[in-house]
C-alpha cells in the first residue's frame, strides 16, 4: 500500500518541470477556492448516480417540509442531514477515485478504505432517514386523521 500512495505522490509532481509548481495553483484566493468547489460539486451532480438520486430526495423532503410546515429547528435537522450525506458521498467519491487513480487492480486494502467510505455514507444516510421519520411522520399521521 505504501507503495501505491507513493508511486500516485510521485505522479502527482511528474512532468511539473518545477518543485513548487503543483496541479492546482495555490494563491489564497477566496473566489479562486469558490469555483473550485463549484467544479467539484459539478462533476459529483454529473457524474455520480446517486447525487441526483439523493438530490432527488433533498427536493421531495424539501417540498413535504414546506408542506407539513417545519418549525425552525426541524428546517435546521432536515438541513444538516441533507447537507451531512451529500458530504460524505462526494468524500466517498472522492476517495474512490483516488483508489482507481492508484490501480485498477483488484487490491484488498483498496476494498476496505472503498467499504469504510461507503459504509460512513450509508451509516448518515441511516441516521438521516432515523431523523426524517421522527420529524416527519408525527406531521403525516396527524394531517391524515
Amino acid at each position: 500500500m505504501k507503495k501505491l500512495l507513493s508511486e500516485a505522490g510521485a505522479m502527482r509532481f511528474a512532468n511539473t518541470g518545477s518543485k513548487s509548481r503543483r496541479m492546482r495553483p495555490e494563491t489564497g484566493s477566496v473566489f479562486k477556492s469558490v469555483v473550485y468547489a463549484a467544479i467539484g460539486i459539478s462533476y459529483f451532480f454529473r457524474s455520480e448516480r446517486n447525487a441526483r438520486i439523493q438530490l432527488a430526495v433533498s427536493a421531495i423532503t424539501i417540498t413535504a417540509g414546506v408542506l407539513l410546515h417545519l418549525d425552525k429547528t426541524e428546517w435546521i435537522m432536515v438541513f444538516v442531514c441533507i447537507a451531512m450525506v451529500f458530504a460524505l458521498e462526494m468524500l466517498n467519491t472522492a476517495i474512490e477515485e483516488m483508489c482507481d487513480l492508484l490501480t485498477t487492480d483488484f487490491h484488498p486494502a483498496i476494498k476496505v478504505i472503498k467499504d469504510l467510505s461507503a459504509g460512513a455514507v450509508a451509516t448518515v444516510s441511516i441516521g438521516s432517514i432515523a431523523a426524517g421519520l421522527i420529524i416527519f411522520l408525527p406531521k403525516i399521521l396527524e394531517t391524515i386523521q
